[in-house]
């Protein structure tokens, strides 16, 4: 006698679907940290971001950026209220036993993705979702000032070159992510194109030992070297979908007086990626 084939073993698009996102979910590689719609608990709980594969090697190592801590997300219910939703996509986690999910050194560390609404000019409600992607470096250098360091300092250092390539294959995988998340859930409401997506990116880190003279021409160095400097703010590259992709960066360099960790508002990163206005510029459209 045949067994009924149960709901655990159906194979379609929309069961594959829904299963991988709970995979991801269970895995807590996709986490919701807050849903406004529905009420949001936490607020006060910062979201803490580590360099994860040097959690347990550096300990003792009391220069390197290992932490960041970003604050107050108390700062949206009090006046951004067209954010709706933030996600963390833990990027880098490693999953034991399950191939082709290893990507650390070859991504960011996370992704924050927030949902935030707005109106059109003809009163009709879209939505966009900024990517966030996040990264983590003691020392900012560029490739050829490694080949002359030892293997030690080589693996405390961060050259340019490289950690555009790490944005770049974040993009990748957020991409394919994308077609597994939650914004497009037809209980939300959201039609065929009301969503748009933007990138934004952000650098965190201690000091930087950058010779700009040997900064190769028509590089990832020198289209990084050049946001660093503010002379541009957006890297530009091939994905998987656009031949000529593009993603805006934010340096942030460490303030605090213990290297090994930095702490910034929430409020802070929106507006330095322009994800919500200034205080500032607030108030003088107002008095406008």
């Amino acid at each position: 006698m045949s067994k009924k084939k149960g709901k655990d073993n159906e194979k379609n698009y929309d069961s594959i679907r829904q299963k991988f996102y709970k995979f991801l979910r269970e895995q807590e590689i996709i986490i919701e940290l807050c849903d406004f719609s529905n009420g949001c608990n936490d607020l006060n709980e910062p979201i803490e971001i580590e360099e994860k594969k040097n959690r347990n090697k550096n300990k003792k190592n009391t220069t390197k950026l290992q932490k960041v801590i970003i604050a107050d997300r108390n700062c949206i219910l009090d006046s951004q209220p067209d954010i709706e939703r933030i996600w963390r996509i833990e990027l880098e986690k490693e999953i034991k036993g399950l191939e082709g999910f290893k990507t650390e050194a070859k991504t960011t560390e996370i992704a924050l993705l927030i949902l935030k609404k707005r109106r059109t000019k003809e009163g009709t409600r879209k939505y966009t979702l900024y990517i966030i992607l996040i990264e983590l470096k003691t020392t900012l250098t560029i490739k050829e000032s490694l080949e002359s360091r030892s293997r030690k300092i080589k693996d405390k250092a961060g050259d340019l070159g490289s950690i555009a390539n790490k944005f770049r294959c974040s993009m990748n995988r957020m991409y394919m992510l994308l077609t597994l998340n939650d914004h497009r859930n037809s209980n939300q409401g959201f039609q065929k194109d009301d969503i748009d997506i933007e990138f934004k990116g952000l650098i965190f880190y201690n000091t930087d030992s950058i010779d700009e003279s040997k900064i190769e021409e028509n590089s990832y160095d020198r289209q990084m070297y050049k946001i660093l400097k503010q002379e541009d703010n957006l890297l530009r590259f091939q994905t998987l979908l656009y031949p000529e992709d593009k993603i805006a960066i934010e340096f942030i360099k460490n303030q605090d007086s213990k290297p090994k960790s930095m702490s910034i508002e929430f409020q802070e990163i929106l507006e330095k990626l322009n994800i919500i206005k200034r205080k500032n510029e607030d108030e003088s459209t107002h008095q406008d």
